[in-house]
């Protein structure tokens, strides 16, 4: 039952202010009214001690992560197995690790697979390059052959 009264509130003996530094919620009442208390007496127990739990809880859980997966990224650039870094308990307890580091696996070799078939028309290009080059000094050669002829016999004309 909630009732709503108005009225003034007046304290017997000295009153104390009792201010947070943020908002929170009540989750537990240390203290009845009109009970006497000593200094230091937890009067409340506020709601963000458990979100400061669960917090921490995540943080810890999220710090183990990125700690597997910098053992996967080691494994990959060493070009070595999951196992060769990782337990058979922490892979077994972890298949996001397993299935990031086959995702990366993945990309790799797909990355690879493209850059050598690039690198294969690179090749492809310089070699057809290579046959025009060829082509083009053997016609210079021939040209500059037939540059010193015409030379030669207009001086045998001329002479």
């Amino acid at each position: 039952m909630v009732t709503t009264a108005s009225g003034i509130a007046k304290p017997i003996g000295e009153v104390y202010r009792v201010q947070m530094p943020k908002t929170s919620t009540i989750i537990a009442m240390n203290v009845k009214e009109g009970t006497k208390v000593e200094e230091g007496t937890p009067l409340f127990a506020l709601a963000d001690e458990q979100i400061i739990e669960v917090d921490n809880q995540t943080n810890e859980k999220l710090l183990k992560q990125a700690q597997l997966e910098k053992k996967a990224l080691a494994a990959l650039f060493a070009g070595q197995p999951l196992a060769q870094h990782l337990t058979p308990e922490e892979i077994a307890d972890n298949p996001e690790v397993k299935a990031y580091y086959t995702s990366l696996l993945s990309t790799m070799e797909a990355t690879v697979r493209v850059l050598e078939s690039e690198r294969a028309q690179q090749e492809r290009t310089t070699a057809l390059y290579e046959q025009q080059k060829q082509s083009l000094q053997a016609e210079i050669s021939n040209a500059q052959a037939q540059i010193t002829y015409l030379k030669e016999r207009k001086n045998q004309t001329s002479a």
